[in-house]
């Protein structure tokens, strides 16, 4: 920790602290107030217990948004269509699609910045970019160089998974179209809930019952244990509109879930 972090926070008005390695699903991100505190306490004591630890400025913003490109080792892209993603306490619970808001220039410019960001690092495989938009500005957030939450909606939606073309192009091979098949579609994460300790009550309602409906697909990831917050799964549910698939979503999460 140097004076430069100091004034770094302070020329800011605060700041957000990242852990270099280990962060993931809103883990190792803290929020800096202008004098240098954190919820776990004075950002520098914090800082000095991680690794690698770096500063970034806070950043105002109206929505959070993610593109995902696979680029192949023969040089070949195809870019998934532009998504909005929602949060919860720093971690994705839901991401929406829709062919209107693909169409959208804040789309298509963060599709952009995913392919030229794959072109530049010559990267070969699955990418996802995640960004915030503040009024037409597109920001970077975060590079994930890997297959992605953002786009698991493709496995059931787009010509060809973002699974399908991590492997197609990790071996050079031609990479499936990307388009997706459908107008709208609703990716909910399923959550391990606060203060639920048996498995089995809640799995048995997730997956018994009625049938779920030829439109809604369900991904269980078969973890081996649960814990407050963690991704068990996923379903996916397509439609005509987003409205709809909302709508069908909360009815799932009410009747299923918790």
């Amino acid at each position: 920790w140097t004076p430069a972090c100091d004034a770094f926070i302070a020329s800011h008005q605060g700041a957000v602290l990242k852990a270099g390695k280990g962060g993931y699903d809103g883990n190792g991100v803290w929020l800096v107030d202008a004098k240098g505190s954190t919820k776990e306490g004075p950002v520098a004591a914090l800082a000095a217990r991680l690794e690698e630890p770096y500063l970034e400025a806070r950043v105002n913003f109206d929505e959070e948004i993610a593109a995902v490109v696979a680029r192949s080792a023969n040089g070949s892209g195809e870019l998934y269509p532009t998504v909005r993603s929602q949060q919860r306490d720093g971690i994705c619970f839901q991401v929406e699609y829709t062919k209107e808001f693909a169409a959208t220039k804040i789309a298509r410019d963060a599709g952009a910045i995913a392919r030229k960001i794959a072109e530049e690092l010559r990267y070969i495989g699955v990418l996802a970019v995640e960004c915030f938009v503040r009024g037409q500005e597109v920001l970077v957030n975060e590079i994930a160089p890997r297959v992605h939450n953002s786009g698991h909606f493709s496995i059931d939606v787009c010509e060809g998974s973002q699974f399908e073309n991590h492997l197609r192009a990790g071996l050079g091979l031609a990479l499936e179209r990307t388009a997706p098949t459908h107008p709208a579609a609703l990716m909910t994460n399923l959550l391990w809930p606060e203060g639920e300790k048996d498995f089995a009550p809640l799995y048995t309602k997730l997956t018994c019952g009625l049938a779920w409906p030829e439109n809604v697909k369900l991904h269980w990831y078969g973890k081996s244990g649960a814990r407050p917050r963690r991704k068990m799964g996923h379903f996916t549910v397509y439609g005509n509109s987003i409205d709809e698939c909302r709508a069908e979503a909360q009815q799932i999460l009410a009747s299923r879930w918790a």
